[in-house]
């Protein structure tokens, strides 16, 4: 949490592993249902995946760029830069930007990127970047024809608001784009209302979205050429959802990030940790100070 021009901003971090694909070996995490862990600007996990399928060998994957998409998450008292390269307020150029409150041109964020490792086959592996180069690229592990020749199709945020689409709708307006075209098929939530497998807007599915607002996109560390770390790729998809609520209070000055991790590999990934390489800055980045505030709970 930081402090700025008396706002209390905060961000939320949720990581959740299904019970399936984790086996945990820290004695802090016991839960046997699935796992979710919510923690200010900075998580760290200990623990196992386990296998949920073949991946497609790198060389089918090795070519797709980095991504390009972006969006905001702006429906509270926040406004956010969101990318779908791993990285959050700032992707390498231009100004960073996580303004707070909305409209003050002051920013307490400058960067954070997600980072990862693990033991897959006896060999340690990273994906993790600070500044730069992303080592996710977007769309899902496993392609859903079987060869990932063209990320293009998955370099896309997709937006989704609460009372603009899922209100309405309920209401019985038109069926939005938004929703229409939730990529429910590919991982995004929804939730299943006519019984019939797959994501069916027409047939009553509708996107399970949290907060006012919610951001969706899906990435993963095999897709593109990896230049740092010097390791092979983890093999693992990256679901995000970033959301926020319309309110005011704590809750409108909180952003929320929601990350899913998938292991795709045959084999599981021991000793697997996960965190965030975060770059706070409060106003000048020269002075900003690491203390506790007890009185307010920081």
């Amino acid at each position: 949490s930081q402090t700025t021009n008396n706002y209390l901003v905060r961000q939320v971090i949720i990581m959740e592993l299904d019970k399936e694909m984790l086996i945990v070996k820290s004695p802090l995490f016991s839960w046997e249902s699935a796992i979710v862990i919510i923690v200010a600007l900075f998580i760290s996990f200990y623990g196992a995946f386990s296998a949920q399928g073949q991946v497609v060998s790198s060389d089918e994957y090795e070519d797709c760029p980095t991504g390009s998409a972006d969006s905001w998450l702006d429906i509270g008292n926040v406004k956010a830069q969101l990318f779908n390269s791993g990285a959050l307020f700032w992707n390498g150029e231009g100004d960073a930007f996580y303004e707070v409150p909305k409209g003050s041109n002051r920013h307490s964020m400058f960067n954070q990127n997600l980072w990862m490792s693990g033991i897959v086959e006896d060999e340690i592996r990273v994906s993790a970047s600070s500044y730069g180069p992303s080592q996710l690229w977007p769309g899902p592990t496993l392609p859903l024809d079987g060869v990932l020749s063209d990320c293009s199709a998955y370099d896309k945020i997709y937006e989704m608001r609460f009372a603009d689409d899922l209100v309405n709708a309920e209401k019985g307006g038109n069926i939005s784009t938004r929703i229409r075209y939730w990529p429910g098929n590919i991982g995004a939530p929804y939730i299943e209302v006519n019984g019939v497998d797959g994501y069916q807007p027409e047939l009553g599915d509708r996107p399970g979205m949290r907060g006012d607002q919610a951001l969706w996109w899906i990435m993963n560390d095999k897709s593109g050429q990896r230049s740092s770390p010097l390791s092979k790729p983890l093999g693992v998809e990256v679901r995000v959802m970033a959301y926020a609520f319309g309110v005011p209070g704590v809750i409108g000055n909180t952003t929320f990030y929601q990350y899913e991790v998938v292991n795709k590999n045959e084999t599981d990934i021991s000793d697997f940790w996960i965190g965030f390489f975060n770059n706070p800055d409060i106003g000048n980045p020269e002075d900003d100070w690491v203390g506790t505030d007890s009185s307010l709970g920081m």
